[in-house]
């Protein structure tokens, strides 16, 4: 999905007006480049605020991941899964930019550099963990904090070294996996013994 930087957002229907960043593809220019530490630093704690929560996912055009493995992207020892949800940044002029949140496996991998116009709005924004920027990635939810309570995104060290082990499994029960959420709480399984099983992951299959 290709909209070139600081264009309108038009991905989907927003009763705000937005600008584009970072919304990447093949066969289509990007500028290279540094950008500052400071900048990565604070952009990084918006990566805890997910919007437009999608039940599928993007992969980075330019990389080979398997078809039902979650993009990541590792900073200062951090690992979040993206690719599924976008970002929402206010500058202080009222601007707001609707950023994939890719954004950070474009830097770190392929050297993508954001405009001059977002760097800045981001050095100069309120810092995103207070109530203030909460409340306002709320709104847009319309209330709804299932992604926002808990850090959602991020992967724990447990889950890490699951993955080392392997990727999720191509078949539940002889039925092939065609898609699985983010690893989260998806609720408890109580059985007829009383006995409990939480659920951490919900999959999509297909069976003969």
């Amino acid at each position: 999905m290709y909209f070139k930087d600081l264009t309108p957002y038009k991905y989907f229907e927003s009763e705000i007006e937005m600008k584009n960043v970072a919304w990447l593809e093949k066969g289509h220019l990007f500028k290279t480049g540094e950008v500052p530490s400071e900048f990565k630093d604070k952009l990084w704690k918006y990566m805890r605020y997910p919007v437009r929560v999608c039940r599928g996912f993007q992969r980075c055009p330019f990389c080979s991941l398997g078809k039902n493995e979650i993009p990541t992207t590792t900073y200062n020892g951090q690992t979040r899964r993206v690719g599924y949800y976008e970002l929402r940044v206010w500058g202080n002029d009222d601007t707001v930019y609707a950023v994939t949140s890719l954004i950070f496996h474009y830097m770190e991998s392929h050297r993508y550099k954001p405009p001059k116009e977002f760097i800045e709005a981001v050095m100069n924004s309120d810092d995103p963990d207070n109530d203030d920027y909460y409340n306002r990635v709320l709104s847009l939810e319309k209330g709804y904090d299932f992604w926002l309570e808990t850090d959602r995104t991020m992967v724990d060290g447990s889950e890490a070294d699951k993955r080392s082990a392997g990727p999720f499994p191509d078949t539940l029960n002889s039925a092939k996996v065609l898609f699985y959420t983010p690893k989260g709480n998806y609720g408890d399984v109580i059985f007829n013994d009383g006995t409990k099983s939480h659920i951490s992951y919900m999959a999509i299959c297909r069976s003969d």
